[in-house]
């Protein structure tokens, strides 16, 4: 009775160490900060407002023209990337920031997939169409 006991109990060792050593997954995203540098819509230069994204764990934050916003997201395997429906703070600004606003909260809810390098991060929707386009951040002083 002891030798199934230590059998069981070795076991349930052995099961315990392999569950921790389980493969987490890569996140290329965390960690890394960047600014909006073109998207698919034709009328607006997001040039003309500021857009940024950060990313860390499992979240994605930034400013949106006029708002800060903040959304879950999760990579996936070859590309491919969910956002949830992003929440803001709720301040007015001029009409056009507002209508920028608007258009990128918009467009990345239409992501479904991503591509980095070290120089830009674009945002794809299911075709494979780029949406949103960045390039790095500066790091702040």
């Amino acid at each position: 009775m002891r030798a199934v006991v230590a059998n069981f109990a070795l076991a349930l060792v052995l099961l315990a160490g392999c569950t921790g050593m389980a493969a987490q997954p890569e996140t290329v995203l965390a960690g890394t900060a960047w600014k909006l540098t073109g998207w698919s819509e034709p009328g607006i230069n997001p040039l003309e407002f500021t857009f940024t994204a950060s990313f860390a764990d499992g979240r994605m934050a930034g400013k949106a023209a006029v708002n800060n916003y903040f959304a879950a997201y999760t990579e996936g395997p070859d590309g491919k990337f969910t956002v949830s429906q992003a929440g803001s703070t709720m301040m007015a600004g001029p009409p056009a920031a507002m209508q920028a606003e608007r258009t990128y909260l918009n467009l990345l809810e239409q992501v479904k997939a991503y591509t980095r390098t070290e120089t830009a991060l674009t945002l794809s929707d299911a075709a494979g169409k780029p949406l949103l386009v960045f390039a790095p951040a500066s790091p702040k002083p």
